[in-house]
């Protein structure tokens, strides 16, 4: 019997000793929850062949385009791509149709060995951004954005009325719908 007390106290001091020790700990209060702060909106620079640099913020649900365009069409291509090249002229079209109303931009999404000259050759008379990792980060932004496919197909085009998002193109589009969506975002 004397055994049985004895194993007793010693299986029940350790029990006792940490109920006593931590019946001393000072309370915890739970510590604050913190909101994460709201992240930045991502911002892209972009310079074109001769130097020239557009700035955009891309918000939620607005751009923020530097030079402030009532209408801006974003092309994303590159210079291998045959419907690429196709829109090019259907572009210069709008850009003689509608002047200064309409704003191009123009991302390469791949890196030409001369670009100066692919330019040149396609006859690409708007802003063509060279800033190939902006461009690329852009895109993959912007079709995450409008849910279009991973495999990010080309050309795709983002028509943006006083910075908001109006409509966009998948593949190449033909002229005539180009010229009576951007009737209807300038409101003509």
């Amino acid at each position: 019997m004397k055994k049985i007390a004895v194993l007793l106290i010693i299986a029940l001091v350790p029990i006792s000793l940490s109920l006593f020790l931590s019946g001393c700990e000072k309370h915890k209060e739970p510590k604050e929850q913190t909101r994460p702060k709201p992240s930045l909106p991502p911002i892209f620079d972009f310079y074109d062949i001769n130097g020239s640099k557009i700035h955009i913020e891309l918000h939620q649900d607005t751009f923020d385009i530097s030079d402030k365009p009532k209408v801006a069409i974003l092309l994303f291509l590159t210079s291998w791509c045959p419907s690429c090249k196709a829109q090019i002229p259907e572009l210069k079209e709008i850009k003689k149709d509608f002047g200064q109303k309409v704003r191009l931009y123009g991302f390469l999404l791949d890196q030409p060995k001369n670009p100066k000259k692919f330019k040149k050759q396609e006859g690409i008379d708007f802003f063509l951004s060279t800033s190939y990792k902006e461009n690329e980060r852009f895109a993959k932004l912007l079709y995450e954005r409008l849910h279009a496919p991973a495999n990010m197909p080309i050309p795709l085009m983002v028509l943006i009325r006083n910075g908001k998002y109006f409509i966009h193109y998948i593949g190449a589009t033909p002229l005539e719908i180009l010229r009576i969506d951007i009737k209807k975002a300038l409101g003509e």
